[in-house]
């Protein structure tokens, strides 16, 4: 994981190597948005599972919480096949196509009063050139 500037100048968390993957097998996790279990943030380091991640913590609140991600693709093709918001409590809230340099935004409103920390994976095809850039993060209540 690096900063990356544009000439703008503008900066991105740029996610560059190794990625989210399944452990047996070696290829990318496809994560489904709603569901548990799919990725345990606790051994988020563990061998075979994602080395980087951004981590999104704030207090736990009884009031939905928003979250807005801006990122595009590094590489302008689709090497990276998705992007994700899950929680400390291994839920996906929201999973996003990672294809194409130009900016996008996944919105997604966490409505469990238990999340304190939200991390975004990205779920690549390949650790080659290329990458998820996080443009910017929001959080809104």
């Amino acid at each position: 994981m690096r900063l990356h500037e544009t000439s703008a100048p503008l900066y991105a968390i740029n996610y560059n190597g190794s990625s989210l993957k399944d452990d047996t097998t070696g290829t990318p996790v496809t994560l489904v948005e709603g569901t548990s279990g799919q990725v345990d943030p606790k051994i988020l380091n563990a061998a075979g599972g994602v080395t980087r991640y951004v981590s999104i913590p704030y207090a736990a609140t009884a009031n939905p919480v928003t979250v807005k991600i801006t990122y595009s693709n590094a590489s302008g093709s689709c090497a990276n096949g998705q992007i994700a918001l899950v929680d400390q409590n291994t839920k996906t809230w929201k999973v996003a196509s990672a294809c194409g340099t130009t900016n996008s935004v996944m919105e997604a409103t966490v409505t469990d009063a238990t999340v304190t920390e939200l991390f975004i994976l990205m779920s690549r095809n390949g650790d080659s050139g290329g990458g998820i850039r996080i443009w910017n993060i929001e959080v809104a209540n």
